[in-house]
Formats: structure tokens, C-alpha cells, sequence
């Protein structure tokens, strides 16, 4: 189980935190670096640049990389743009 506090950034549990290192071995340093780029463009709200990373960088790496497919259907639901309110995150509503 991991514990954060309040303000701890995603990014930074899943680079630091043990059990997401040891899950993200099997990732080579490009799909890595790609897919953090096209994640850091979804949370500053470029979703065109983010689906296009995406599509074009990260899954021709890892074509079945479900958290990749999941900011796809997210942003694609909202026709690869953010919305009026959009503050770098969404609220998860099922698991």
C-alpha cells in the first residue's frame, strides 16, 4: 500500500515509490521518457500535443500500455481538448 502526503505530485510517487519501480522495469527509457512528455502535456492541457505523443511515440513502443489507452479515451471523449475548467487533473470515478 502506498501512503503520500496531500501535496505529492503523481509523477513523483510513481518515479520514486519501490512497488512502480519495480512495475515499470519492463519499460524501455524512450516509452519512459515519452510517455511522461505526453502525460506533463495532458496535465498542462495540450491534448492535441498529449494524443498525438501518444499515438505516435508511446504506443508504436507499447501497444498495449493501458494507462496510455486510458488518456486516450479520456481525451478523445472531449474531442482532444480540455475543458474551460480543466486544473491538470480529473476526479477518477470508478477503478
Amino acid at each position: 500500500m502506498v501512503f503520500v502526503a496531500k501535496r505529492a505530485k503523481t509523477y513523483d510517487i510513481i518515479r520514486t515509490n519501490r512497488d512502480f519501480i519495480e512495475l515499470r522495469k519492463n519499460f524501455s527509457p524512450e516509452f519512459d521518457l515519452q510517455f511522461r512528455l505526453a502525460y506533463q502535456l495532458y496535465i498542462d492541457g495540450d491534448w492535441q500535443e498529449s494524443v498525438k505523443t501518444l499515438k505516435e511515440k508511446c504506443l508504436p513502443l507499447k501497444e498495449t500500455d493501458g494507462p496510455s489507452h486510458t488518456l486516450l479515451k479520456h481525451m478523445e471523449e472531449y474531442k482532444c481538448k480540455a475543458t474551460e475548467d480543466w486544473n491538470g487533473y480529473r476526479e477518477l470515478t470508478e477503478k
